[in-house]
């Protein structure tokens, strides 16, 4: 059996129904770590899920746990080669291009409709969007500044974006109820409630369970330790929390 606390399992319950499946964010060639690890921590507290990343550096695709508070392994993480092959996935999800631009054709970035299916592609720190960006862009858009710095850091303009999607789409209701399709839904909790298990599932090609078969719900006090995420060393009564026998 899979153990695991019956309020973090309420809380799991409760992050799935708010999950935005038809909302992504690019991160084109970030520089610094820190930045994509701030946004991907803005991702997951608004519910998307869909944190898409191109960079020339390696090291900048890497979460930093201190800073993203543990967020990236809730996201659906992907790396790009270029962006003709953003363009390609975008466009097979339906979604609207938002890029965030100073130029002629720029808007406030309030007057887009984020409740349709969209990509935002957030630029390098210093230099903003590629030309490329700019190009396949639907809409470019702008953050009002009155004052004399003329730009904000990439992981809060991020994060100014991302809160305006979150309030239009509670406005009209998308966090209401699951979004996520039947299948993908039953993945995720899975892996969300048990991820060594889901990971080796995964490995070795299996079908994935049903959870509530081989759930057990277990109150916080009859935990050994803090519980976090159903790790194998923290224990229920001298059994391995993520102890998995199908027969059991």
């Amino acid at each position: 059996m899979i153990y695991i606390a019956r309020k973090r399992y309420e809380k799991i319950l409760e992050v799935l129904r708010h999950r935005q499946p038809s909302i992504a964010l690019l991160a084109e060639n970030l520089q610094d770590p820190h930045n994509l690890s701030a946004i991907a921590r803005t991702c997951d507290a608004i519910g998307l899920m869909h944190l898409w990343t191109i960079s020339y550096n390696r090291d900048s695709l890497e979460i930093r746990n201190g800073i993203a508070q543990g967020a990236g392994k809730w996201l659906e993480m992907k790396s790009f080669e270029e962006l003709n092959d953003v363009h390609s996935e975008a466009k097979k999800r339906d979604m609207q291009l938002v890029c965030t631009n100073f130029s002629d054709r720029a808007v406030d970035y309030r007057s887009i409709d984020y409740t349709k299916p969209t990509l935002i592609m957030m630029g390098q720190e210093g230099w903003g969007a590629s030309e490329k960006a700019q190009e396949i862009a639907d809409h470019h858009v702008l953050i009002p500044m009155m004052g004399m710095v003329q730009s904000r850091n990439v992981s809060v303009a991020s994060a100014l974006l991302l809160y305006e999607v979150q309030r239009q789409r509670m406005q009209a209701g998308m966090y209401n109820s699951s979004l996520l399709e039947e299948n993908y839904y039953k993945e995720l909790l899975f892996r969300y409630c048990a991820p060594k298990i889901a990971q080796h599932y995964k490995k070795q090609n299996l079908a994935i369970p049903d959870i509530e078969e081989v759930l057990k719900l277990v109150e916080e006090e009859e935990l050994d330790g803090n519980h976090f995420d159903g790790r194998d060393q923290q224990r229920i009564k001298g059994r391995k929390r993520n102890t998995f026998d199908p027969n059991s």
